[in-house]
């Protein structure tokens, strides 16, 4: 299952991105329902007691360009780019969700070209552009809060207690802040789902520390800081982003808690301390 995910995604690179709107959700909803049936499978034996550390192995990433494609699929699935810039250009976010092909190319044309150029040079011009887009595309991904890709082989799926819901956690943005990425799934089929109704998840005290100062505090979907209202939220879009090591808490109505530290790497990149000797003490 994973290698057809794979091969689906590869097949999506080609340029112009002329795969017809329907074709293109079809396979983007597949990919993704098997997907997540594939990384329940993989971790539905393991206990919900504890989350194992991250690889110290660096994952397989999506480049830039798969990302994007996925990103339309979902959010333009009506609308083809020509090329990379357009592809590009149309995952920033900036044209209206309900737009035509038509009036995504001319929204293309008003926003790339420079009134001071003539034709000749306005095609230069977006030559160059066209140029950049697909090196920029060409590199591995590193959006955060981003969904994970098919075949993404870091995620990790836990069953809650007396409940159809299971977490699912993914490393998300650059490798380098060792950020997790947290949404819930059903535990029967895997599919995605938004936070349950009278679920809470906070960041709290260090289950292994507690001493260790944290006030705590509840956290909210990414999307909510960008404006988006709770019932204007998808499956598709809700995420959590806490940093690896926290100490995380559901809390639901009537039921006991549930405790969990997302996952340290085994030798974390540092970003604080860039020249200094380190003493461990057993």
């Amino acid at each position: 299952m994973a290698t057809r995910t794979l091969r689906s995604a590869k097949s999506a690179r080609q340029q112009p991105y002329t795969t017809t709107a329907t074709a293109r959700k079809s396979k983007a909803t597949v990919a993704s329902s098997a997907s997540n049936v594939a990384s329940f499978n993989n971790d539905h034996n393991t206990s919900s007691s504890a989350l194992p550390s991250a690889s110290a192995n660096l994952p397989k990433r999506e480049t830039s360009r798969e990302f994007c494609i996925r990103y339309n699929h979902e959010f333009y699935p009506q609308i083809t780019p020509r090329d990379d810039y357009e592809l590009r250009l149309l995952a920033d976010g900036g044209f209206k969700k309900d737009g035509t092909n038509e009036e995504f190319y001319e929204f293309v044309r008003r926003v790339s070209h420079e009134a001071s150029l003539d034709e000749r040079g306005n095609a230069e011009l977006m030559a160059q552009r066209r140029a950049k887009a697909k090196v920029r595309l060409d590199r591995p991904s590193h959006v955060l809060g981003a969904k994970p890709f098919p075949g993404q082989d870091t995620i990790k799926v836990r069953p809650i207690p007396n409940s159809p819901f299971s977490l699912r956690l993914w490393p998300t943005g650059n490798p380098a802040f060792n950020v997790w990425g947290i949404d819930f799934v059903r535990t029967e089929t895997g599919d995605v789902v938004v936070t349950p109704p009278n679920f809470e998840l906070s960041i709290v005290p260090d289950i292994t520390a507690p001493w260790l100062p944290c006030s705590g505090m509840e956290m909210r979907p990414i999307w909510h800081a960008w404006g988006r209202m709770p019932e204007s939220i998808t499956p598709a879009m809700e995420t959590y982003l806490a940093p690896a090591g926290a100490s995380c808490r559901v809390a639901r109505p009537g039921q006991r808690d549930v405790l969990f530290k997302l996952p340290v790497p085994q030798r974390p990149a540092s970003t604080y301390h860039r020249d200094a000797d380190i003493l461990e003490f057993d």
